[in-house]
């Protein structure tokens, strides 16, 4: 005999009899289709339904406290004896009459005896089946026809208050009443419309929402989809909210902190949520000892910020908000530590002790990032791509907590943490024995993706491999594989890296699993355990000294003149590259223009301000192929300015404006939508060159010297991005004010702007008007051109000439005849009419020093 346990041949032979068995050990229960449904005997559990045994496979698990199990050995062990699957299969051995696939067990010290499942007889037939478990169905919306609901409930009588739950469309979902009870607590009971799916009756009952639920406020939140959100906990704080602060949409989930992850959050997917947890007060929890002791449990410290209640539904929400496609933008309100306010304090309370609006959006401006949104430690990738002296700073700035670390800690103890950053989800068995999760088939472990997902997620080896680059939107291998330890490090997951781990499960597991499902299992997983190499430098860097450099690096390292043009330029920029990665999508549609001679070392600039995060591949704006190449840059250098300027001006402002780029990955089935994240800085050595003649005001043009300290601006990198990301934290803009617009940005992009080639020919024209003039006066007249030559497109051109180039005023007149209402003054004309009407005068002629005209220009 081997001294092995043949686990998998007891199971085989337990399932076979799976009818008989099952319902020895759980005799409350009742079959239901193919499942065994029962209450759970080892916990205080009074309504069937939640613990539930396959009988085809042998799965079973308790919905309500997450205990689960792969077949009947380790239902036994489960049942019976305290989780110890040896003296289960043992037993089952002896019950099942196959003593031999157990080993005698060596003979030691005697085990403390247990308790025994009920014997099987010989003869034993499956009992009389009991009437199947039948739970009534909410029905949503709520049917027109349905009748009124109850106003009070058989026990607790009428609720003091009841909030109505409606979806998108304003239907009703159902209500949530709150009672007071006899000793003064207050209970909360959802009350739903619901189908009896065997007989069909219709009737109002006081359960809740079958998983996921709604969200309280839907109908708000659909009327206006732009407003920011306030996310609260209870309906009681979302009532309280809504006339306080109508510049957000309140909101809030239903059941509390403890079910967080059964609300369906889809509805926030890509929205601007601001987070205000409770403030809880809760105390570490007395140890069995000191219960017996009569230990007041208020004298036991407090629990940290992280480990309460309010803050870790906040943290878990965050994780969960962010892991949506598009994922929101979510900020968590900076609530008082613990033990400074009342337990429970809230929104509601803030308002009773008298908070005025403005108290409340003050306090709600000490916001903080969510702790999965931030991981403090360079990944392997961001450090190998970190300049020296970047890198030097970051190893010396103190260790902070990974977001996934966080996650975890947000969960707590026994707790689920939320399925991303590669924590795993409902579907995942706890560490110790997720063996049992894995799937089988008659026996053998199944080739399938659930499989490969579960090994490779949680096999030691695997641990740290597996990720997806969130800034370069592909995944990523972030160590050696183990089935190839000479390997690189870190890299793309190309194809052949499918076959390559196939083939080591297949000889490690004995499982045919197919390249095809491995790659599946990788993206799935991969998925899960996302990192942004350029949040995670942002992290590490050491604390800002308080020094401003960012208003004078280019003039400080590039040579450019100083101006309050260029200060605003430098800050500007910098807070809008980590705005870009901090949030997104965000709209920052501005190129930073590096002029000057070539071989200065203006690209080299543009890169070193990328932390390597850098590309100057050429852009060909009306291939969407292109926008392929801007994920996992930070900063797209744009070489002599060649793609902008071949492209039309409609295409330039279009492309810079893009806040998402949209297109099909190659082998893609499916379109993508992906944030941008990148910058763009320009280079060139021509004096004009924005196809606009007024400048571009996307274009921020700088003119560098001609000497640039390059080591200098490697040297001040960490600093200048410490400072932009305190700025980007104080939320201070990085973007010009249409007063500064105006003063100082608009003259120096006209500099740039290419001058139309009749501009001096239209300019000696206007010089000569005495009178106002139309537009057809200044394109016959002095230009010369006929009626068919004034398109459209050329009639803009003539306009921006005049206004823009040539300084001429346009007035309008709408008691004048037709073709005179909208005429121009030159300068000397207009500064001479002042606010006068408009002197009635005849079109002017043409004029006979215009030789050929200017039709050739058009």
């Amino acid at each position: 005999m081997s001294d092995r346990i043949d686990f998998a041949r007891v199971a085989k032979d337990a399932l076979q009899r799976s009818e008989q068995l099952v319902p020895l050990w759980l005799p409350d229960g009742a079959k239901v289709g193919h499942e065994w449904k029962s209450v759970n005997p080892t916990r205080s559990d009074s309504h069937a339904g939640s613990f539930s045994i396959n009988l085809n496979t042998g799965a079973w698990g308790d919905f309500a406290t997450g205990d689960k199990g792969g077949d009947l050995v380790s239902l036994l062990a489960y049942l019976f004896h305290a989780g110890d699957q040896v003296a289960a299969v043992r037993e089952l051995a002896e019950l099942l009459g196959i003593p031999d696939a157990v080993p005698a067990p060596k003979k030691g010290k005697p085990k403390k005896a247990e308790r025994k499942a009920p014997v099987l007889p010989a003869d034993a037939k499956p009992p009389k089946p009991k009437a199947p478990v039948v739970a009534w169905e909410p029905v949503v919306p709520v049917p027109a026809d349905a009748p009124p609901p109850p106003a009070a409930h058989e026990f607790r009588g009428i609720p003091t208050v009841r909030w109505t739950y409606r979806d998108q469309a304003g239907e009703v979902l159902g209500y949530v009443c709150r009672f007071v009870k006899s000793d003064g607590s207050k209970e909360v009971l959802p009350l739903t419309f619901c189908r009896h799916p065997g007989t069909g009756l219709t009737c109002w009952r006081w359960i809740t929402w079958e998983v996921p639920r709604p969200l309280y406020g839907l109908d708000r939140l659909a009327a206006r989809p732009d407003a920011p959100v306030l996310l609260v906990e209870g309906e009681k704080c979302v009532d309280a909210a809504v006339p306080a602060l109508p510049e957000f949409v309140p909101a809030c989930w239903s059941g509390g902190s403890n079910a967080v992850f059964k609300a369906d959050w889809s509805a926030l997917a890509g929205r601007t949520v601001l987070i205000w947890p409770d403030c809880d007060a809760q105390h570490e929890k007395l140890t069995p000892v000191e219960k017996a002791a009569g230990i007041d449990p208020k004298s036991k410290p407090l629990l940290p910020e992280t480990k309460q209640p309010g803050v870790k539904a906040a943290e878990s929400i965050a994780a969960v908000l962010l892991a949506l496609s598009p994922p929101a933008k979510v900020r968590i309100v900076a609530i008082p530590a613990p033990g400074e306010k009342p337990a429970g304090w809230d929104i509601a309370d803030a308002l009773e002790e008298g908070w005025s609006a403005e108290d409340l959006k003050a306090f709600m401006r000490r916001q903080r990032h969510a702790q999965a949104e931030m991981s403090a430690v360079p990944s392997a990738p961001a450090a190998a791509s970190i300049p020296a002296s970047v890198l030097a700073s970051l190893q010396a700035a103190p260790p902070a907590v990974k977001a996934s670390d966080a996650i975890i800690a947000a969960a707590g103890e026994g707790g689920a943490p939320p399925p991303v950053d590669g924590q795993g989800g409902d579907d995942e068995p706890p560490d110790k024995d997720w063996a049992l999760g894995l799937l089988r088939k008659k026996g053998e472990i199944s080739a399938c993706l659930a499989n490969a997902e579960l090994i490779l997620a949680h096999m030691d080896e695997w641990q740290g491999v597996i990720g997806y680059d969130e800034f370069a939107e592909r995944t990523v291998h972030r160590a050696a594989l183990p089935c190839d330890k000479r390997g690189p490090s870190y890299g793309d997951w190309v194809d052949h890296l499918d076959a390559t781990v196939a083939i080591h499960l297949q000889r490690q597991w004995e499982v045919e699993f197919s390249p095809a499902t491995v790659g599946q299992a990788v993206e799935v997983l991969a998925r899960r355990r996302r990192f942004h190499p350029v949040r995670e430098a942002l992290a590490a860097l050491p604390p800002w000294d308080g020094r401003r450099r960012n208003a004078y690096w280019l003039s400080d390292f590039l040579g450019v003149a100083p101006s309050p043009y260029v200060e605003l330029v430098g800050a500007f920029f910098l807070r809008g590259m980590v705005k870009r990665v901090m949030e997104p999508g965000c709209k920052f549609d501005y190129c930073l223009v590096l002029e000057g001679e070539q071989g200065k070392g203006k690209s080299t600039a543009a890169k070193l301000l990328s932390w390597q995060w850098f590309a100057d591949t050429d852009l060909d704006l009306n291939n969407k192929d292109s926008l392929l190449a801007l994920p996992g840059h930070w900063v797209y250098e744009i070489s002599e300015m060649g793609s902008l300027m071949k492209a039309e001006e409609r295409k330039q402002k279009s492309f810079l404006s893009r806040q998402w780029d949209e297109y099909r990955p190659p082998y893609g089935k499916r379109l993508v939508k992906v944030p941008r994240q990148c910058v763009f800085v320009g280079t060139t050595n021509e004096d004009e060159y924005l196809k606009d003649a007024t400048g571009g005001r996307r274009f921020w043009p700088v003119m560098c010297g001609d000497e640039l300290n390059l080591e200098g601006l490697e040297a001040a990198l960490p600093q200048m991005y410490a400072e932009a990301l305190h700025d980007y934290r104080e939320a201070e803009r990085c973007w010009p004010t249409k007063e500064e617009q105006d003063r100082y940005f608009t003259p120096e992009q006209a500099a740039r702007g290419m001058p139309e080639p009749f501009e001096d020919i239209l300019g000696e024209w206007v010089s000569k008007q005495g009178t106002p003039f139309s537009m057809a006066d200044a394109a016959m007249a002095g230009l010369n051109l006929t009626a068919d030559k004034l398109t459209p497109a050329v009639v803009t051109r003539l306009g921006i000439v005049l206004t823009k180039r040539l300084g001429c005023t346009k007035r309008e007149d709408r008691n004048a005849p037709p073709g005179r209402r909208r005429l121009y003054l030159s300068p000397s004309l207009a500064a001479k009419q002042g606010g006068k009407p408009l002197p009635r005068a005849a079109a002017p002629a043409v004029d006979d020093d215009v030789q050929g005209g200017a039709g050739g220009y058009f």
